[in-house]
Order: C-alpha cells, then sequence, then structure tokens
C-alpha cells in the first residue's frame, strides 16, 4: 500500500504542478488582444484546464482512501481550495459568456485577473498545506 501512495501522490503533484501552469497561461490567453478568435481560444482551452482539475480530483480522492479518510487541516484545506477554484472558474466562465454576448471584454479581464489571482492563491496555500 505504502508503493501506491508513493506513486499516486506523485502523480498528485505532478497534476497541481500543471494545474498551476495552465492557471498562469489562461492568465495570458485571458490578457491578450481581443480578436476574433479570442473567445474561441479560451473556449478550447479550458476542457484542457478542467480535466487536469479532474485528475487532480481523482488522484486526491485516491490518496485520501489510502489514509482510511482521515480527516486533518490538510485535506480539509484542499478539499475546499480544490471546490473554491471550481466556484471561481465557473464564474469566469459566465462572465466569458457575459462578455461575448455584449462585446465588453474589458470588464471580463479584469475580473478574471481578479479571479484567477484567487485561485492562484488557493493552489499554493493547497500546496505548502
Amino acid at each position: 500500500m505504502e508503493y501506491v501512495f508513493t506513486e499516486a501522490l506523485k502523480f498528485h503533484a505532478f497534476f497541481a504542478y500543471v494545474f498551476t501552469a495552465l492557471t498562469l497561461i489562461l492568465g495570458g490567453l485571458v490578457a491578450l488582444r481581443q480578436t476574433k478568435k479570442y473567445v474561441r481560444r479560451i473556449r478550447l482551452f479550458l476542457p484542457t484546464y478542467y480535466a487536469i482539475g479532474a485528475a487532480i480530483f481523482t488522484t486526491g480522492g485516491l490518496l485520501w482512501a489510502i489514509q482510511n479518510f482521515a480527516l486533518n487541516f490538510g485535506v480539509i484545506f484542499m478539499i475546499f481550495a480544490f471546490l473554491g477554484a471550481i466556484g471561481l472558474n465557473a464564474i469566469g466562465f459566465k462572465k466569458l459568456k457575459i462578455a461575448y454576448k455584449t462585446g465588453d471584454f474589458r470588464a471580463y479581464k479584469i475580473t478574471m485577473a481578479k479571479l484567477l489571482s484567487a485561485v492562484l492563491v488557493l493552489l499554493i496555500g493547497a500546496c505548502l498545506v
């Protein structure tokens, strides 16, 4: 069981680092100059972003099961950080749809900068716990 835990922990850490890098890439995509393909680029990028989030959730569930679902501060913080990241990203996607309909991408960029900063703080906090 130790081997499975060690290997799952490596995958979990890898996916956490990839998710952090993808969050930074998403921030770069949001900051790009608005062109006709602006919304399309972001919408094509999001499935990869969410797939890595699902991989984090799966490996975290496996690790938690190996630990006999023991609740400690680190586990609780990681769960809330993951749920918070999902919620903030859902708000960001809703803002993208509104910006697409209204054509006001400046407000979207400002909102996404704040949301992605909060997601990065949650990710870094979860990695340090």
